[in-house]
């Protein structure tokens, strides 16, 4: 959005990127998830596309299962057959694209990497027997902190992890909320709307790929 110029002053070093998951790394929303599953469990429903921080904020504090997750998301009898199509649809909605990982293997060569993610258990061990979070040094997540973005706790807990400066820290997402609370502690940002715009947005600021 080109909002990163007001915070990239003009000596600058970034030593460390941490991206966000669903929306920035992997691509996929709640709501393709939600009008699938709706399908498998045989109603009309259908949701509309929205942008929020949580999927649920209890689910993403790692505070209720899978299945209490779902049950609060469709207030319908769900089946055990069911509960089994469900996290399949769940656990298959977000991926990254080939542009993206191609991204990130390059970025690793110049910079140390990180995720800051609001996350659930089932997806992040599918991602991790996938192989898709082989590229990030720090891992930075919700459900086993109990602790969600915007708040500002797990920035810092990133930021501690990674033993730098918030100033040396990069930070990508999607929504605009957790931009700005990394923009708090110091961190440098970019305010994700495509792989496209993030190039540009990368060569501007200097960070080579």
């Amino acid at each position: 959005m080109g909002s990163f110029q007001k915070i990239f002053p003009v000596n600058y070093v970034i030593k460390a990127i941490f991206f966000d998951a669903g929306g920035v790394y992997l691509k996929g929303s709640f709501v393709q998830f939600a009008n699938k599953a709706f399908q498998a469990l045989g109603t009309n429903k259908t949701v509309s596309e929205r942008k929020e921080v949580t999927v649920d904020e209890r689910f993403n504090r790692g505070k209720i299962s899978i299945r209490e997750f779902f049950k609060k998301c469709f207030t319908v009898p769900i089946s055990n057959e069911q509960n089994k199509q469900l996290i399949k649809l769940w656990t298959n909605n977000w991926k990254p694209e080939p542009e993206m990982i191609k991204l990130v293997s390059q970025l690793k060569k110049r910079y140390r990497l990180g995720m800051i993610s609001n996350s659930d258990p089932v997806n992040f061990f599918n991602y991790l027997k996938k192989g898709w979070l082989r590229p990030f040094e720090v891992l930075v997540l919700s459900h086993e902190l109990g602790i969600l973005k915007p708040e500002q706790k797990i920035y810092q807990i990133a930021i501690q992890k990674i033993g730098l400066k918030p100033e040396e820290c990069l930070f990508i997402d999607d929504q605009e909320k957790c931009i700005k609370t990394a923009q708090k502690i110091g961190m440098k940002t970019i305010w994700f709307q495509s792989i496209e715009q993030l190039k540009k947005d990368f060569k501007k600021i200097g960070i080579l790929y």
